[in-house]
């Protein structure tokens, strides 16, 4: 977020600031995320792998 005071003298106040974080959704991590797809195509593969000396 960014505030500029663009008059001449400058003459603007700021007399006060509010946010409320309170209704935002929680958002993953994207290194969660990223852990959690690996972990996947790890044990994907390592399922695969079982599956295919299974079949020999």
């Amino acid at each position: 977020m960014f505030f500029a005071d663009l008059s001449p003298g400058a003459t603007s106040t700021l007399t006060g600031f509010n946010v409320n974080l309170t209704t935002l959704a929680a958002v993953p991590e994207p290194v969660t995320l990223a852990l959690v797809t690996f972990a996947a195509m790890l044990l994907a593969l390592t399922v695969l792998k079982w599956a295919w000396q299974m079949k020999k």
